[in-house]
């Protein structure tokens, strides 16, 4: 899948996208299914941050619902 580049995003960024690879990982997600997914929540994130330099981080996590990842089972 190809994702247009875009001249003007928010700060922040590429830690967001870490933190939801890094998230989907530890939920059990495969690598392409992390990328694609953590891409995913970073266009979401930009467009939810349109015209501001940081990013609006309510919108965001209001955009995303408990099915972003399945769900690790309980540790023991």
């Amino acid at each position: 899948k190809v994702v247009p580049r875009l001249d003007i995003v928010p700060n922040g960024t590429g830690d967001l996208l870490a933190a939801l690879f890094a998230g989907h990982r530890v939920n059990g997600c495969a690598v392409p299914e992390a990328l694609e997914l953590s891409v995913s929540g970073v266009q979401k994130a930009i467009c939810a941050s349109a015209t501001r330099d940081e990013m609006n981080l309510t919108a965001i996590l209001q955009g995303f619902d408990s099915r972003v990842s399945p769900r690790m089972g309980a540790l023991e």
